[in-house]
């Protein structure tokens, strides 16, 4: 499955990815806020393994969280908004 999963992509002739036109992901109700602990610092594949038991949910977070490079904006301390385990398996 491909990473780029909640927008469109668009290729060059050779089919080489040269724009990807995100989508945005609606909040919900149930969505709720988790400050990432320092085992997390840089790693939203471990966070994503650990809450949703699929290290692909890593991406869906980031989208989430307009979070574009997780080795800056990953860290330890920041809050960020995390999908329900039921939800965040319709993005996968």
């Amino acid at each position: 499955m491909s990473r780029i999963n909640n927008g469109t992509l668009y290729t060059d002739s050779d089919r080489k990815p040269i724009f990807w036109e995100r989508r945005p992901i609606p909040l919900a109700d149930d969505d709720v806020f988790y400050q990432i602990e320092a085992k997390y610092h840089l790693q939203p594949d471990l966070l994503a393994h650990d809450l949703y038991n699929d290290t692909r949910a890593e991406w869906i977070i980031l989208l989430f969280n307009n979070i574009e490079n997780p080795f800056v904006d990953f860290t330890a301390g920041k809050t960020i908004r995390l999908m329900t385990p039921t939800r965040i398996k319709r993005y996968l």
